[in-house]
């Protein structure tokens, strides 16, 4: 493998020197080559450089014709564009005699035609005022109306709440009326049915009691061995028990109606249309400011419409009367520049050389 390796690098070296001697043959090959096409290169451009000088003088020759040729045509141009110059003069002072005649004229025409629209200005500044003056008239009657007409209708809410007012007064005291003659009926009918409790029952106990103890007496007289004494002691200790046990009985249904009655005091201290009443009045109130808030805020936009219009239209009118102002000084410096700009064509054109104006082929 060592030899086999030492092999292919020699070889490799050997192909490597081959390429190497190959390519120096090349480029000297290639360098001989370029050398001869230098020398072609130089012999072409003599050549050319031979034919270059020989047209370079052809063509000075015919410059030189051409030259002759031009200064002839020269002349005759300037002696033509002399004739030519005279005769433009000449129109040219001929229109500068109309052109002051036209310009008096338009100046007269200008005046007149001012004149006019100022009268027609004037005309539509009066009608516009006119029209001003009736809008404005139209427009404080109809607010008046509008202002009237509100009155009415909030006199006629007054009216219509005054005797919405009355029929809740009305109302109310007859609801307080009939609550009066119901918690009267009540209470008649509480006090009678604790009259009748304080009254119906005490005879029913002491009936009860007296055969309760009439049985036990009975009883104790055929069972007790103690005899008639014994008997009356213990009548009357029952007796004594009895009446204590009614008492307490009569406290606490006394008790039991007071606290009753004094409920029923407080139910009818307290009427529950008194509230509804007073809910409606603060709707009523409370309807009333947004009706006002309503009617305030209508006002205030028609009143900020109403001017912004007159500002518009005194923005107009004073617009108009700046520019008829501004008119005729205007027109005057528009003039004067027409003037002077005519003077500085005429002057320049006068300064003017005669025979500037060649035309481009001619010109060297």
């Amino acid at each position: 493998a060592r030899q086999r390796r030492k092999m292919q690098e020699r070889s490799a070296a050997e192909v490597q020197a081959i390429e190497n001697q190959r390519a120096q043959q090349l480029a000297r090959k290639r360098d001989e080559q370029v050398a001869k096409r230098d020398q072609l290169l130089v012999k072409a451009a003599r050549s050319i450089g031979e034919q270059v000088a020989q047209v370079k003088e052809g063509e000075r020759a015919i410059q030189v014709t051409r030259r002759e040729q031009k200064d002839e045509i020269i002349a005759a141009l300037w002696q033509e564009k002399r004739e030519h110059r005279k005769e433009k003069d000449n129109k040219r002072d001929n229109f500068e005699q109309l052109e002051e005649i036209r310009d008096r004229v338009n100046r007269e025409k200008d005046t007149r035609r001012a004149r006019e629209e100022k009268v027609r200005w004037s005309q539509m500044r009066t009608m516009e005022e006119q029209e001003k003056e009736a809008t404005l008239k139209r427009r404080l009657i109809a607010h008046r109306e509008y202002l009237l007409q509100w009155k009415i209708e909030a006199s006629n809410r007054a009216v219509v709440g005054r005797d919405q007012e009355k029929r809740r007064a009305r109302r109310e005291k007859c609801i307080q009326e009939r609550e009066d003659i119901r918690l009267r009926k009540f209470r008649e009918s509480q006090f009678l049915d604790t009259m009748r409790s304080r009254t119906s029952p005490l005879h029913g106990e002491d009936g009860e009691a007296d055969g309760e103890g009439g049985d036990m007496t009975a009883a104790e007289k055929t069972q007790l061995p103690g005899g008639k004494a014994d008997d009356g002691a213990f009548q009357k200790t029952y007796e004594q028990q009895e009446r204590h046990r009614r008492h307490l009985e009569r406290e606490a249904r006394r008790k039991q109606d007071e606290a009753k009655q004094g409920k029923v005091a407080q139910l009818g201290a307290k009427n529950p249309n008194v509230g509804e009443a007073l809910k409606a009045r603060e709707q009523k109130l409370q309807l009333e400011k947004k009706q006002q808030k309503i009617e305030a805020a209508r006002l205030a936009r028609e009143l900020a419409q109403e001017k912004a219009q007159k500002a518009a239209h005194e923005k107009t009118a004073n617009r108009v009367e700046t520019w008829e102002h501004l008119e005729d000084s205007r027109r005057a410096r528009s003039a004067e520049r027409d003037r002077r700009r005519t003077e500085a064509v005429i002057k320049h054109t006068r300064s003017i050389p005669i025979g500037m104006a060649l035309p481009a082929a001619l010109v060297y």
